[in-house]
Order: structure tokens, then sequence, then C-alpha cells
């Protein structure tokens, strides 16, 4: 069981790689000069360097305050929710949707503690949920109001300074994301590692998951950063380059709100809506609107999808135990 699930993880680790490390860089390949492989290198290290500067509450949230999964039952369902997370998400990556990796995951492993028979915390995963469905919210908000403050600027932005906006809110975004969503991953490894104990008080990031999360997250950075680069490009909105940095520091604001109370969002989410945000003051009709609601469809089917996937194999595998 342990192998399969350090296998799980490393999988999930690969995924989240192409799904939001993909995303999260493709979203910067309109800015001139900046290159992909350096902007997923930062990723990584911040990947490493946030659990240790922040803290591990998401992480802690996502191990064991939604389901306290414990046992051997409790490693089987969570191996269990791993799959029918990837399932639901492989599909909607099929249709070049960067869906929600985290709410996937929240999705399956209530799904499948529910379907093995453990208890859930309920106000906890409502608190989760309201909280990921917000981001995008507040993404689009905060990046509408930057936009409308730059346009009151009277001297234009030039390409350099654009590139410097880029790398300073890329950067603040990276550890925004290690420091919540891209926590999912140090709770899967604590989990197969049996690195976290059901009531401990938090997650500990261990070196060896220190090192083996970046080096899969990279892997899956590399394939997702030109499955997504349209999705971000120009099937959204005609997106200019100054409208990189603005989406950007509209998700890491999101990202570090929802890490102050523990509760893991979606990085991808809140930069997706925050570049609609940051395109619409110049045109509102240029944004896709069509576009934009498979978007948001696709994250509204998310967590339903991957409850349902969950439960399914989750009670599937207590029977069959």
């Amino acid at each position: 069981m342990t192998t399969a699930l350090l296998l799980g993880a490393a999988v999930f680790a690969v995924a989240s790689g192409v799904n939001d490390g993909g995303a999260l860089v493709a979203l910067g390949l309109k800015v001139p000069g900046v290159r992909p492989g350096s902007a997923i290198i930062v990723l990584a290290l911040a990947i490493v360097a946030s659990p240790l500067v922040f803290g591990t509450a998401v992480a802690t949230t996502v191990a064991h305050k939604l389901v306290p999964f414990h046992g051997p039952d409790g490693r089987m369902a969570v191996l269990l929710a791993i799959i029918g997370c990837l399932a639901v998400v492989a599909v909607l990556a099929r249709l070049r949707l960067p869906t929600s990796l985290t709410l996937a995951t929240i999705g399956a492993l209530v799904g499948a503690g529910i379907g093995f028979g453990f208890t859930v915390s309920w106000p906890t995963i409502g608190v989760v949920i309201a909280v990921g469905l917000v981001a995008p919210v507040v993404g689009a908000l905060l990046a509408t109001a930057v936009s409308y403050g730059l346009g009151m600027v009277p001297v234009p932005i030039g390409p350099r300074t654009i590139r410097l906006m880029h790398l300073s809110a890329f950067g603040l975004e990276s550890l925004a994301y290690g420091a919540n969503d891209g926590q999912r991953m140090l709770a899967m490894f604590s989990i197969a590692g049996a690195t976290v104990a059901t009531g401990a008080p938090r997650v500990r990031a261990h070196p060896w998951e220190l090192l083996v999360i970046p080096l899969c997250f990279v892997g899956g950075a590399l394939v997702g950063m030109y499955r997504y680069a349209g999705t971000f490009g120009t099937d959204l909105v005609p997106a200019r380059p100054h409208h990189t940095p603005i989406a950007e520091l509209a998700a890491s604001a999101a990202s570090f709100g929802g890490m102050s109370v523990g509760s893991p969002l979606s990085t991808t989410q809140a930069a997706s809506a925050g570049l609609v945000g940051a395109a619409g003051p110049e045109h509102w009709l240029q944004v896709r609107w069509r576009r934009t609601a498979r978007l948001a469809l696709a994250w509204v089917l998310t967590v339903p999808s991957a409850f349902a996937v969950g439960l399914l194999l989750g009670f599937g595998g207590s029977v069959l135990r």
C-alpha cells in the first residue's frame, strides 16, 4: 500500500505540474523576453520554500481536516481518491480546460471517505468550497480595479517595465501557489509516507518530500505550459503583455487570503479570472464570454463529478477490501 500510495502521490504531483504549473507559466508566455524554463524553476523553488516560510496549514487541511483518514482503509481511500481526482481532471484537460485540481481533490477525498464510511467534517468542507468559489471572483475584481487604475496613468508602460512587473508578480504568485494549493502535493506525500498522523497539529515538510515533489512537478509543467498556451493567450481574451502581471497579482492576493484561513483554493482559477478582469476594462466586448462560460462551467462541475467518482470508487473499495 505504501508503494502504491507513493506512486499515486508522484503521479498526482506530475498532474499538478501539467494542470497548475503549465497554466501559470503559459500565462507569462505573452511577455517578451521571459524564458518558460526559468519560470518553471521559479515555481519549483517556491514549492520548496513556501511551506518552510509560510507553514503547512493548507496541507494539514487537505491531509486530515476534511476527512480523518486512518488505518489501512484510510490509506486505501486516499489512493482511490487520487485515482478519481486525476480521472476527472484528465477528461477536462482533453478539452483544453484548466479546471481546478484543488476542487477535484476535495470532491474526490470527501467522496472516497464517505464511500469507506469515514466521518467527514462538513463545516470545514463548507468553508473550503466557499473559499474556492469566491477566489475567482476576488481575482477578477482585483484585476479589474488594478487595470482601471493603470489606465488612469498618463505615462505609457513600456516593454521593460512590463517585463519587470511580470518578474515580480510571477515570483509573488509562485510563492502564493506554494503556500496554498501547491500544498496538495505535500499532503498526498505525507499520507503516502505515513508522515502525518491522525489528529496531528500540522503536516511537516520532510526533506525527501521537498526533493521529490518539485522534480515531479517540473516534469508535468514542461508538458502543460504548451497545452494551456492558447487558453491564456487568445481563447478567453485578446490578452496583451501588461495584462499578465495584473492577473498574477490578483491570483497571488486570492491565494494568500485562502492560506490565511488554511483553505486550499485554485491559483489557476484566480489567474484565469484575473486575466479576464485585467483585459475587460479596455473593452469588455472583446472578452470571449462563451469560452469563459465553458471554463466556469467546468469549475462548477468539478466538485460534484469528482465527488461522485470518489464515492463510487470508495464504496467499491470498501466492499472488496
